[in-house]
């Protein structure tokens, strides 16, 4: 007997090879993924300027690294001892406007160089439910830890975010024809307006996806909501605050996503990576004997025969550990 809805992902017309280039951006499950893909030596950006929730502030953020604009000192505000930005995350704020702007800079610079030159951008919409500056009506990605408010919290349409999306895509298809897009609903629930609320927010980010996978031909979708939703809906797959994917759930997402992006040889390929990485980190407690000297020798013949195969493969850190150790 079956005791559960297997979700069927769809079969996508392009495989990501481990010469390829992606970036993944959006909210927090988007960092969950995209970090596997690092871990397997695919070169990949995660969100860049941080975590962005919404569609509107993750559209901006996109934009805003196309464009020649610089962030300026007029674009920060101070707040907590620190310079901030309501369109970056507090990991770019810093103690003097001089370091800020150098930081949310060079994230601009490197997310617009990887825009033009990646094959493919990963992004996943968080919630539909933004909050705007109350002085200037500004969507803000990030509050700060500001007073409420400083805010007001508005609920975003379907056509809103179809239409932000539609530009920005056309303005990224300028600077990268060869870009496909591939668009993920975030499975981790928003709980803090209610359960209806997040019900009525996943639901305006689907029929907004709807809407631009049938105007964009370059734009894809990957069921990552769904698998968790209709797969594993035990709640051993969530995390302690029963919201987040657990590690488990995480790892499950992650194998069906290999199914749907990787050729059987990138997976083949992916499995030797993962048994290096292991082996790698894996703790010894007396570094000397010969026997470890002998597994060292081995893990560098297997790292050197995958680099002479993949010359794209960067096993520096991991040979590093490995001399070092």
């Amino acid at each position: 007997m079956n005791f559960r809805t297997p979700v069927v992902c769809p079969q996508m017309p392009f495989r990501i090879s481990h010469s390829d280039n992606c970036i993944f951006t959006g909210s927090c499950f988007a960092g969950n993924i995209g970090q596997k893909i690092k871990e397997i030596k695919i070169r990949t950006l995660v969100n860049p300027t941080g975590i962005h929730y919404n569609p509107l502030s993750l559209a901006d953020s996109l934009h805003s690294a196309l464009s020649e604009r610089e962030i300026e000192e007029s674009d920060l505000f101070f707040a907590n001892g620190r310079w901030n930005h309501f369109n970056f995350h507090s990991e770019f704020s810093a103690k003097t406007k001089k370091d800020a702007l150098k930081l949310m800079n060079n994230s601009k610079k490197l997310l617009k160089d990887e825009l033009t030159n990646s094959e493919y951008l990963f992004v996943t919409f968080g919630t539909a439910i933004i909050y705007e500056n109350s002085k200037t009506g500004n969507i803000v990605a990030n509050c700060h830890k500001l007073p409420a408010s400083t805010f007001k919290q508005r609920f975003v349409m379907p056509d809103e975010t179809v239409s932000v999306w539609n530009k920005l895509i056309s303005d990224i298809n300028r600077f990268n024809p060869k870009l496909k897009i591939v668009f993920t609903v975030s499975p981790i629930r928003h709980f803090k307006n209610g359960a209806t609320e997040n019900q009525f927010s996943k639901s305006s980010l689907f029929i907004a996806i709807k809407s631009l996978l049938s105007e964009n031909s370059n734009a894809f979708y990957f069921p990552a909501y769904e698998i968790v939703m209709d797969e594993l809906r035990d709640y051993r797959f969530y995390a302690n605050d029963m919201l987040h994917p657990s590690e488990l759930g995480i790892n499950y997402i992650w194998e069906k996503f290999s199914e749907v992006f990787f050729s059987p040889e990138t997976i083949k390929i992916n499995q030797r990576i993962e048994k290096i990485l292991k082996a790698t980190q894996h703790k010894v407690f007396d570094n000397t004997t010969e026997e470890y000297k002998k597994f060292c020798s081995k893990m560098l013949i297997q790292i050197s025969e995958l680099c002479s195969s993949y010359p794209e493969l960067d096993f520096s850190e991991e040979i590093a550990i490995i001399n070092n150790v």
